[in-house]
Order: C-alpha cells, then structure tokens, then sequence
C-alpha cells in the first residue's frame, strides 16, 4: 500500500491534534510500550490503519509500527499544508 494511502485514512483532526504538534511523537517514540508517544502511534496505527489486526505491543510490532509513521510523516504534513490551503479558500 503506498505512503500516500496508509497517510490518508488518518482523519484530519487525529492527524493535527495528535501527530503533527509540538510533542512531534513520531521523533520522540521510541518502540517501547513504556513510552507515551509509541503507545499514542500505536493506537492510532491499530484504529485508523490496521483496525482489523490484533493489536500486539511487542518490540517488534512497535519497532514496525514507528518505522512505518516515519516513513509517512512527509505525507503527512502534505496532506495537512493540502488541507490548510483549501481552508484558506
């Protein structure tokens, strides 16, 4: 599944509220279920983008989860600056 995709299914609000902020979890995570930032990736992953999965908190599970979020970011922040033009509009 492209970047792209696996980006899009994250609603709007989640994706500026939760992902894109100050706290930036996606640099802060690390793949630990003892880290808040992980834990906030992770639940979103197993709600928007995989929500017919188990969820499994592994290190493993984690350490993909993270890799993926990393990966996406840049589309990320083009689909927010996309959105934040056309309410400009």
């Amino acid at each position: 599944m492209p970047n792209y995709t696996i980006a899009r299914r994250i609603p709007t609000q989640v994706r500026q509220l939760r992902i894109l902020n100050a706290n930036d979890p996606i640099a802060n995570a690390m793949p630990n279920s003892s880290n808040h930032h992980m834990m906030l990736l992770a639940e979103i992953w197993y709600t928007f983008i995989e929500p017919h999965k188990e969820k499994n908190y592994c290190h493993v599970c984690l350490a993909n989860i993270l890799e993926k979020f990393r990966q996406i970011k840049a589309d990320l922040i083009q689909l927010e600056n996309e959105y934040q033009l056309l309410t400009k509009l």
